[in-house]
């Protein structure tokens, strides 16, 4: 038996490709790209002592070339001088196909998993190889354990199959348990938990609510800042608007766990009025969330206390249960959303675990993309 567990997964996050896999054994993990190696390494100190591998390579890289390997060295002992390794390289090839170059790009967005791994999976894999991009919007994993914060990856490997491209949303959940301050070495992001990205046609917002109530709630226990965090997005969302890239695309999508449509978020709506002010001036298709565990489709002008979002919003996820004891609860349905972004439409449908499809909805484009 080899020492990589599983395949890799590739995340998609501002100009670059994270590509994650996992080991049974600590050791160095490196991706090559044609002839030339990508590290996983702290200020040029390749790191040894984990078994999880984050390798981050220029976007344009591997959409050029379409395939990568993954290599994996077990580390024996780091000592000061002369460290000590096993000499055999374990490596895996993959195949990648870019979401850029489509005429319609498939997307499909699972949210709200909360750490069911194999119904999740049986869910997101509706495309099959028509899959362009996978977007685990939230909640993907509770994160009170190591394992927890390891499953959205292996999530993502199981559904893509390490062939395209995946999308992480922060969820509240996440936001949750030992393991959340850490979870982002463990996913596919930078520093942050909100950033851009585009193909050739599509300019995507991620961003980051944290939590769905207020800091000071008793449930939080002094561990949560989140306004802090929401005010810095405002800034970001300014950056976003000065640079004015999103205007070179013909698609602007937003991507956000919890829909600003809760009563709960009232003690936040002076930071979120912000955001919508900013959302409103960028003018996306729609803005796409979770949270909810039922599907809801709004259309533009939804009121968030006295303010207009003027774009329409779509919760995308069903996770329904029912308490079996106090610690255990039995999952009753799973259920996403394939959405497929075409020049004039963006359509969508809401696909459970046998892949049978329910609810359609679509947002007419005509005009808007000339």
């Amino acid at each position: 038996m080899g020492y990589i567990m599983g395949d890799s997964a590739v995340y998609l996050a501002d100009n670059a490709y994270y590509i994650m896999f996992h080991t049974y054994a600590p050791g160095i993990g490196w991706v090559r790209i044609g002839d030339k190696d990508y590290h996983d390494h702290v200020c040029g100190m390749v790191r040894s002592e984990d078994t999880v591998h984050k390798i981050k390579v220029p976007a344009h890289v591997l959409d050029e070339v379409g395939a990568y390997t993954i290599n994996f060295r077990k580390i024996i002992d780091r000592c000061p001088y002369f460290p000590k390794s096993e000499e055999e390289v374990e490596s895996r090839d993959y195949t990648f196909r870019s979401p850029k170059g489509r005429e319609k790009t498939n997307l499909y967005l699972l949210g709200d998993v909360h750490d069911r791994h194999q119904p999740g999976v049986d869910v997101g894999s509706y495309f099959g190889d028509d899959l362009d991009i996978l977007v685990l919007l939230g909640d993907t994993s509770e994160n009170g354990t190591r394992d927890g914060a390891m499953d959205a990856q292996r999530i993502a490997a199981d559904i893509t199959r390490g062939e395209v491209a995946t999308l992480y949303v922060h969820g509240n959940h996440e936001a949750r348990g030992r393991f959340s301050t850490e979870l982002r070495h463990y996913v596919g992001v930078g520093d942050v938990f909100h950033y851009t990205f585009h193909t050739d046609n599509i300019y995507g917002i991620v961003l980051d609510a944290g939590e769905d109530k207020f800091d000071q709630s008793r449930e939080y226990g002094g561990l949560a800042v989140f306004d802090e965090y929401r005010r810095e997005q405002i800034a970001f969302l300014d950056e976003v608007i000065a640079k004015g890239e999103y205007k070179n695309y013909e698609h602007v999508l937003v991507f956000l766990h919890i829909p600003l449509i809760q009563k709960r978020n009232e003690p936040m709506k002076d930071i979120y009025y912000e955001w919508i002010k900013r959302l409103n001036h960028i003018a996306p298709e729609v803005m796409l969330c979770a949270h909810e565990h039922v599907v809801q489709f709004i259309e533009p002008g939804s009121d968030f206390f006295g303010m207009k979002q003027e774009y329409p919003v779509v919760a995308v996820s069903v996770h329904e249960g029912e308490w079996v004891d106090d610690m255990r609860c039995r999952l009753l349905d799973l259920a996403g959303m394939a959405m497929t972004v075409t020049k004039d439409k963006l359509d969508f449908v809401v696909t459970d675990m046998e892949h049978k499809e329910r609810e359609r909805y679509s947002i007419d484009l005509t005009g808007r993309n000339p």
